[in-house]
Order: C-alpha cells, then structure tokens, then sequence
C-alpha cells in the first residue's frame, strides 16, 4: 500500500506540475478574491514532498518536549 500511495501521489504531483509549468508568469500570480493563486498552489505542492520520507520511514526521534509549541500559535 505504502508504494501504491507514493506513486499515485508523484503521479498526481507530476501532472500538477505540468500545468503550472504550461502557465504565464502573469497567470501564475493572478489572485483571485478567494482562494490561492497557482504560484501559492505550487509552492504549498513544493512542501508537501516532505511528506515522502515520512511515508519512506524516514522518521526520526523528537528531541524536544512534546509540550515545547503547545500556545504558539
């Protein structure tokens, strides 16, 4: 399952790519009244890799308290 799961989603990040790729530096940043423009989308696409290794196993033991953040937002 973990494969079928990275692969769709590299699949899907693949054609999302295309299209932004196919876009004018002038559609890229329009901004509609609700929403994100494309070049947010891409650039929330760009981070959302980091979940890759996470799903890869690629974990790691916190070293902080689970507490440290709690009230900072």
């Amino acid at each position: 399952m973990q494969e079928t799961t990275f692969e769709e989603f590299h699949k899907t990040a693949l054609r999302l790519l295309n299209i932004l790729n196919a876009l004018t530096e002038e559609q890229i940043n329009f901004q509609p009244e609700e929403g994100w423009s494309a070049g947010q989308f891409g650039d929330h696409l760009l981070k959302s890799y980091a979940f890759v290794r996470t799903l890869n196993g690629e974990t790691r033991k916190t070293e902080r308290p689970i507490d440290q953040k709690i009230g900072t937002c």
